[in-house]
């Protein structure tokens, strides 16, 4: 958990976060470019990972395995229509691919679309960059 207290902080981590992801988003994206789809795919559920993380750490909730970060980001943000419920796919899909293709010997990236992924991703890290850009005096 947070210390309340140090609003510097945690605004700093937020905005660390935040960067971190735009940082894998475009890591991404150039991957991409560069025909090098397994890491694409990589940076591309980073990129979702840290912006669901900076806007935890928003509302005071710091939890660093990735399952406890993907569930609790589901459970306090996508159920509860703060965002869109359609990224709760998107974000279960990025995390079984990004695995899938680190792990499986034989992974075919080629069955993902790669351009559609990086587009729910890029439309996934601008809508948490707002909501954080909107509420991030209230933390």
């Amino acid at each position: 958990m947070i210390n309340k207290h140090s609003k510097h902080a945690q605004v700093a981590l937020i905005q660390f976060r935040l960067q971190k992801a735009k940082s894998d988003l475009r890591a991404a994206q150039l991957l991409h470019q560069h025909q090098l789809p397994n890491a694409a795919l990589n940076r591309c559920y980073y990129a979702l990972f840290h912006a669901a993380k900076a806007v935890l750490v928003l509302h005071n909730k710091n939890v660093r395995k990735h399952h406890k970060v993907i569930n609790r980001f589901i459970l306090l943000y996508l159920n509860t229509n703060t965002f869109n419920a359609k990224f709760i796919p998107i974000i279960k899909e990025a995390e079984k691919a990004r695995t899938s293709s680190d792990y499986q010997d034989f992974f075919d990236p080629s069955i993902i679309n790669l351009n559609e992924r990086l587009q729910q991703c890029e439309a996934f890290v601008k809508l948490i960059e707002q909501h954080i850009a909107i509420n991030i005096n209230n933390c």
